[in-house]
């Protein structure tokens, strides 16, 4: 999905791995740009500072683009009451 950020479709990916496959959800660990995040998120439940910013930069950046893009005004109400959620539930998460 163009414009939202990709943080909980790693983390979505990273679960349906796991549930489909041990060999691809090992190979998704082993990535040096993803693993450590995502051992993290599943051991302790932790996004670091850098991911969050990073996220809520994007989320910020979309939220434009959608508004100054979209003509629907129910769709930009929507999408921005879900990147508002999405911001809530990660800066309600532990950092380190």
């Amino acid at each position: 999905m163009p414009l939202l950020p990709t943080t909980p479709f790693i983390l979505l990916s990273a679960w349906c791995f796991l549930k489909s496959s041990n060999k691809a959800y090992g190979w998704l660990y082993t990535q040096p740009l993803l693993g450590k995040s995502l051992q993290q998120w599943e051991e302790n439940k932790i996004i670091s500072k850098k991911s969050k910013t990073v996220a809520l930069i994007t989320i910020a950046i979309s939220l434009g683009v959608i508004w100054m893009r979209s003509t629907g005004l129910e769709i930009k109400l929507i999408l921005s009451l879900i990147l508002f959620l999405v911001s809530v539930f990660i800066l309600t998460r532990s950092s380190h």
